[in-house]
């Protein structure tokens, strides 16, 4: 059990340095932009591989949904859900490194990576196509909404250009 802790504590603190979601409401979207954006998401633990030593690497799968910080219809109301790999190397959370897909009303979507608080946006379809961008993120644990689940919220300072 003070095991499961633990990785939790790690996985918690390794989401939390490393997630952002960068979403864009439905409609016309600017060649190029800035936006504040919050994403809530759950977390859940997919599978660990113990290392030996106390280190770990532990897959999760974290869903949930922007909204523009402002109240703008850009970056809001995005459906996110990435897959991240959250890493204790020497008894210490690493930076987190994932990828996510995020989905507007359309369907349109805006696909991007991340490492540690910095979120690297890499594409899209749709509206999107083209899209470039950079995004800092400031998470916050929240309480579990559910058994199992990791729950925080990213704040996040997004600026794009589409091509």
């Amino acid at each position: 059990m003070k095991t499961i802790i633990i990785m939790a504590r790690a996985v918690s603190f390794s989401l939390s340095l490393g997630l952002t979601a960068s979403a864009l409401a439905a409609g016309a979207v600017a060649p190029e932009g800035a936006a504040t954006i919050v994403t809530g998401y759950a977390g859940r633990v997919i599978d660990v591989a113990d290392l030996g030593h106390g280190d770990s690497e532990t897959l999760v799968e974290a869903t949930g949904v922007s909204r523009n910080a402002l109240g703008q219809t850009v970056f809001d109301n995005l459906r996110a859900r990435c897959l991240i790999l959250a890493r204790i190397i020497g008894g210490q959370p690493m930076a987190a490194i994932g990828a996510c897909a995020e989905t507007d009303n359309d369907g349109d979507v805006i696909f991007s990576s991340f490492e540690g608080d910095v979120r690297k946006l890499t594409g899209g379809t749709g509206k999107y196509k083209g899209i470039s961008g950079t995004a800092r993120n400031a998470p916050t644990p929240q309480p579990a909404t559910e058994h199992g689940t990791i729950d925080y919220s990213v704040r996040q300072e997004v600026a794009w250009t589409i091509k």
